[in-house]
């Protein structure tokens, strides 16, 4: 092969004539040859593999144990080699396998290159091993009670093993599973143990105590009525467990126990407290306490009314006064009397009575009634200081005998009905207003038709009808202390309609305003025997 040569100027050869010239005059029978260069083919270059993750299943195991190896991902045919790069753990293959004492080991995994494909590597993967010791833990619960909740018991072991429970007091406490019974109180003892298994040797047993309280009970108590001195009364408190009550009472001058018999020893204030200790079921209940009032006995307000037929006002057989009172004109007839249906003048029926006859009652009276003042008082209610009368000390009932005229009697509730007055004044002296006040007590009841029937109130159904800017007084007997209302000056008993009816707990007071007899409406009633306090 001819090369044809290329001259430094960048022209060809062929159009020099100088060239031409020389080339004739040297050129010979021998003929150039180059040989064609050799190139070899391109190495392509070598990539990164997938991202390879190491696998450990499981990856918690205990000393001893066993657990596969395993990768997922990478690329190209290189092989897996696994690795232990912190820890006590052996690789045996595709085998990973724990020393005998707990820790963690770290595990890695490569893939190797080949022909087209890097070395890859997987993040470490930490293994724990755990100590194959079998440990129980076992914490007392709270103190049950006796007939109350079951108690869940909860020992666990370190091998996670299932506990097995046992009751070694089983007259205190059961137990089934892991729930537990109280069935007295006391201590109860219960043991937890765990068997162990192929990998786990059996644990220590663990016992543990705690208290079973007695079942929950209670006391009731209902208040004992007012005692008189030398009286007795059964005490009727219960426990709701059954459980026989233990009384004591306080102090002994005042009354006595004996058992459930109450006695009344002396005048005063009296505690009495029901106990109830409890068994070894029920535990002790928590003492109620009652308060009983000991005193004379029955209070004597009037022991009757005096046979006489001189006006009025009279004197009672206890020395105060008694007499009539209401609001009549000359239209209207009023009879006033007194009689004996026994023997003497000291006979308990002697009575007293009122009647009042009026042509027209709406417009001519309002109200008509009976006053009864305490033992020696005959001056009235004063107006200027306190006023004496009938202390009440543990008396709760009164009792007095009232007869409605049968005119009265037979009104229907449609015309008014036939309900009277018993009003309460007592005796200390306020002044509001620059008035001058007594609290008073009332209490509305219906008499039925009789000459006279004994009635008993009790104290406890008074209203106060002016509690004289007294604003704490709320019962009755708020109203009956010496610092408050004070004693029992005057009792009255009353008819009273129109603008001086009085309404008390849905009744109304009222006096014979439909039934007429003889031209008039007789409106009456009578007061026998003694009123008293009991």
């Amino acid at each position: 092969m001819v090369s044809a040569l290329t001259g430094c100027g960048g022209g060809s050869a062929a159009n020099s004539p100088q060239s031409n010239a020389t080339s004739n005059a040297s050129s010979t029978s021998t003929t150039s040859v180059t040989d064609t260069p050799i190139i070899p083919t391109p190495t392509a270059p070598l990539v990164n593999q997938a991202d390879l993750t190491a696998v450990v299943a499981p990856n918690i195991i205990y000393a001893g144990q066993s657990a596969t190896l395993s990768s997922i991902g990478g690329s190209g045919t290189g092989a897996v080699a696994f690795s232990v790069t912190d820890g006590s753990c052996i690789i045996s293959g595709a085998t990973l396998v724990a020393s005998s004492s707990a820790g963690t080991c770290v595990v890695s995994a490569t893939k190797a290159a080949d022909n087209q494909y890097l070395e890859v590597t997987a993040a470490p993967v930490t293994v724990t091993v755990n100590s194959v010791d079998n440990t129980i833990t076992f914490s007392a619960p709270s103190a049950p009670t006796v007939g109350g909740d079951s108690v869940s018991l909860t020992a666990t072991a370190s091998s996670n093993l299932p506990i097995t429970y046992t009751s070694t007091t089983p007259s205190i406490c059961t137990v089934s599973g892991s729930t537990l019974t109280p069935v007295n109180d006391g201590v109860c003892w219960v043991t937890a143990s765990q068997a162990g298994d192929s990998v786990f040797p059996a644990a220590n047993s663990v016992s543990i105590s705690f208290v079973v309280n007695g079942a929950l009970q209670a006391i009731s108590f209902p208040a004992p009525t007012a005692l008189a001195i030398g009286a007795t009364q059964t005490l009727t408190a219960t426990a709701s467990s059954g459980l026989p009550i233990t009384y004591v009472a306080s102090p002994a001058s005042v009354c006595t126990v004996s058992g459930s018999t109450l006695t009344g020893v002396g005048t005063g204030s009296c505690t009495v407290t029901a106990s109830q200790v409890g068994d070894n079921v029920y535990a002790a209940a928590g003492s109620q306490t009652q308060t009983v009032a000991v005193s004379v006995g029955q209070l004597i307000f009037s022991a009757g009314y005096n046979w006489t037929t001189q006006a009025m006002p009279s004197i009672t057989q206890s020395g105060g006064a008694y007499g009539p009172y209401g609001s009549v004109d000359s239209n209207t007839t009023a009879y006033l009397g007194s009689g004996n249906a026994g023997t003497d003048a000291a006979s308990a029926s002697t009575y007293v009575y009122l009647q009042v006859h009026t042509p027209n009652p709406a417009t001519i009276f309002e109200t008509v009634g009976m006053y009864v003042q305490a033992p020696g008082l005959t001056t009235g209610i004063s107006t200027t200081g306190n006023t004496p009368g009938l202390t009440i000390n543990g008396q709760t009932t009164m009792t007095a005998s009232f007869g409605p005229n049968p005119e009265w009697a037979n009104q229907t509730d449609a015309n008014g009905g036939h309900n009277a007055l018993v009003q309460l004044t007592l005796g200390n002296h306020y002044v509001v207003n620059g008035v001058s006040c007594n609290v008073t007590l009332q209490k509305i009841f219906t008499p039925v038709l009789n000459n006279s029937t004994p009635f008993t109130f009790n104290l406890a159904d008074f209203t106060i009808g002016q509690n004289c800017g007294l604003t704490s007084l709320v019962t009755a007997f708020d109203a009956l202390a010496p610092t408050a209302g004070g004693p029992i000056s005057q009792i009255d008993f009353m008819a009273a309609f129109g603008t001086k009816a009085v309404t008390i707990g849905g009744l109304t007071t009222s006096a014979n305003t439909s039934i007429i007899l003889a031209g008039n409406y007789p409106t009456a009633f009578g007061l026998s025997g003694p009123i008293t306090f009991q």
